[in-house]
């Protein structure tokens, strides 16, 4: 796990350890540091803004390492922005939260299918704290919220997840968002030539 410590000018650094507290060090990665949203069309272009009303039929948001292509993702971040306050038992301001549930997938090129968030449905704001300390509630002037989930993959598990060619990073919706005003989900990575 990364560990945090200060500097002789005085600046906080992270820094990697093994298992018995040796140091690590990591050549830096060649690439493109880019960053993608999920959208229907799977590679960044099109809406971002997921607030229609996915409840008749599952839908699918999500990003496509392209052919000769590897993407390397070092955080998700998802934002929520709505118009009214947003409580714990609450998806933003959806009273009560979702019926269905938000989940996220990594589809490799196999077809093969691997749940993240430890496979969790995510129906309301507290499940999010639930699986990550990584949060922010922020309150504009006025009534209106925006709420923002961070998963420091790299941070937290050491690597980032990799996405060969053909590989997919999903968001799996299968309620109504249309209440929001609005739903991002954003990658941050940095892709290579395979």
């Amino acid at each position: 796990m990364p560990e945090t410590v200060l500097n002789a000018a005085g600046n906080y650094r992270d820094f990697r350890c093994d298992e018995d507290g040796n140091a690590c060090a990591v050549p830096p990665l060649s690439g493109l540091p880019l960053m993608y949203f999920l959208t229907s069309a799977g590679n960044g272009t099109g809406e971002i803004n997921l607030i229609g009303n996915y409840a008749a039929a599952v839908t699918d948001f999500y990003y496509l390492a392209p052919a000769g292509y590897r993407y390397r993702v070092y955080t998700v971040q998802l934002c929520i922005a709505d118009a009214s306050l947003m409580n714990q038992v609450d998806y933003g301001a959806i009273a009560g939260g979702l019926t269905n549930g938000l989940t996220i997938w990594i589809r490799l090129a196999s077809g093969v299918e691997l749940p993240l968030l430890g496979g969790m449905s995510v129906k309301t704001n507290q499940h999010f704290l639930n699986l990550t300390r990584h949060t922010m509630l922020t309150q504009f002037p006025g009534v209106p919220q925006s709420f923002v989930v961070s998963f420091p993959i790299w941070k937290d598990h050491g690597m980032p997840i990799t996405l060969e060619p053909g590989d997919r990073f999903i968001a799996r919706l299968h309620d109504d968002y249309t209440p929001l005003v609005s739903h991002t989900f954003l990658l941050r990575g940095i892709r290579s030539l395979v």
